[in-house]
């Protein structure tokens, strides 16, 4: 096996490991928004679950975005989505508190992961790259045989 070979094969194991463990985090996050899951522990009040005006639809934005990019299913549209998510909740936190926004983070880090991912792209392990045209595919209307 040759050295670039090798390469490519390493690089897009990565890269689709970064795409699930990315999108996964976003949708567990989501779900302890809504309470589905328990918070943790160093979550003490709810500013803390919820920076994002947005409220609850926060939370269901990350859980559907967030599976999109785990599934790698229109990964860039769902990481623009989820990165202006982010940037909303950073700006929104930064001029509450601006001393919070240090204790943040993980939002801080969840939005450069989210920025170098729509970057990158999904990889070629996605659905996107093996089917580009699923979604318009799945929700085609058929014409009515007489």
């Amino acid at each position: 096996m040759s050295r670039a070979l090798g390469f490519a094969v390493a690089a897009t194991f990565w890269l689709t490991l970064f795409r699930i463990c990315l999108g996964l985090g976003c949708a567990v996050d989501g779900a302890s928004k809504l309470g589905w899951i328990p918070p943790a522990p160093s979550a003490t009040a709810a500013d803390d679950l919820q920076p994002s005006p947005l409220g609850p639809v926060s939370a269901v934005i990350e859980i559907i975005a967030g599976l999109f990019v785990f599934i790698g299913l229109r990964t860039r549209t769902a990481c623009l989505v989820l990165t202006a998510h982010y940037a909303l909740g950073l700006l929104v936190l930064k001029l509450r508190d601006p001393a919070a926004l240090a204790q943040r983070h993980v939002t801080c880090w969840d939005f450069m992961l989210m920025v170098i991912l729509l970057a990158i792209g999904p990889g070629a392990l996605s659905v996107d790259n093996f089917w580009p045209d699923l979604l318009p595919r799945l929700f085609r209307r058929r014409k009515a045989t007489s």
